[in-house]
């Protein structure tokens, strides 16, 4: 005979799909599509995954001297293709990410003081700024360091060969590429038709990239980059 006052544990059903409304679209593509949504084309497309949230702890990440790194990178993942490099930097205690297209890697007018702007932002009056072993980035960061009597620029290059230790710079390279992928397809459906990668709009488009991330990506801390480095809204 069944017992008729059997209970069963409450199961918790997975909610289905749920189409944004008009208004979360808006915000979304306001924010330059800066936070991964799964209803969004463009996401999908361009990133691929979501954002990925690694714990750090966070007395250490207080206590430790301020940390920039750098790196470049290129759209097509080859120089040989007639586009400009980007540099991307990121600063490890706001989680600012700062990018600009360069005429070329190593020391030039324009990269020398787009890096000193984004350092002077931040305030650092002492700090690591980490690379690569690539000789022309190594010759940038003493031309920063030295265009800068007033901050103390401690530099530091991972060892030749070891990826793993210059690991933040390169997911900051991926980030930003990401991001760029992001608005390039929002500009391709807009315009009707592909961007080229010599397009002019490319050589603006990793500074407003680099921008959105920082403005308007929320992080575990319930706040932006650029709220991290200005402590307002």
């Amino acid at each position: 005979m069944e017992d008729v006052d059997q209970e069963a544990q409450r199961a918790k059903p997975k909610t289905g799909p749920r189409a944004p409304t008009a208004r979360e679209i808006e915000e979304h593509e306001a924010a330059g599509h800066v936070q991964f949504r799964s209803w969004c084309r463009h996401c999908v497309a361009a990133r691929g995954i979501g954002q990925q949230h690694r714990q750090r702890d966070k007395e250490d990440e207080e206590s430790e001297l301020p940390l920039i790194v750098c790196d470049y990178a290129y759209l097509a993942d080859t120089s040989s293709e007639g586009t400009l490099p980007i540099l991307v930097l990121r600063d490890r205690k706001t989680k600012l990410y700062a990018a600009s297209a360069v005429q070329a890697t190593g020391v030039n007018a324009y990269a020398l003081k787009f890096v000193v702007g984004v350092v002077q932002d931040l305030g650092w009056k002492r700090l690591i700024f980490k690379s690569d072993n690539e000789p022309a980035i190594v010759a940038l960061k003493r031309a920063v360091a030295k265009a800068m009597p007033g901050v103390e620029v401690i530099l530091q290059e991972s060892p030749v060969g070891d990826h793993a230790a210059n690991g933040e710079a390169e997911n900051a390279v991926k980030e930003i590429k990401r991001q760029i992928r992001v608005l390039k397809s929002v500009m391709d459906e807009k315009m009707g038709t592909a961007v080229r990668a010599d397009h002019p709009i490319l050589s603006w488009l990793p500074r407003h990239c680099a921008e959105c991330l920082s403005r308007y990506r929320i992080g575990q801390d319930g706040k932006t980059a650029e709220q991290r480095r200005t402590g307002r809204r």
